[in-house]
């Protein structure tokens, strides 16, 4: 006996046509597959799929670079006696401004 079991059915509406349908009606059926419509095209017995691509975003098709000269740890962890002498320093730097 089985427990626990989830049935999930899933159902699609598909635009199917072949490729003198699609001939016929290129723009109006390219409309409804830029508007989310899975598209089915068969042309001498294969069947083509023509899904609209799923845009990813900016920051996912950044490509990491290595461009700092010391360990990002270093930046992070600064010496605190370093970092005092600059606050003054830069303190001094606007009493003059």
């Amino acid at each position: 006996m089985l427990t626990g079991v989830h049935l999930w059915w899933y159902i699609e509406d598909v635009v199917k046509c072949t490729a003198t349908q699609l001939r016929k009606e290129l723009f109006t059926t390219l409309d409804k597959a830029a508007a989310g419509e899975p598209l089915e095209v068969t042309h001498k017995g294969t069947i083509f799929r023509v899904v609209p691509e799923q845009a990813g975003s900016k920051l996912s098709r950044l490509t990491p670079r290595k461009t700092l000269l010391v360990s990002p740890e270093s930046i992070a962890d600064s010496d605190p006696e370093l970092l005092a002498e600059m606050e003054a320093e830069w303190g001094q730097d606007w009493k003059e401004v």
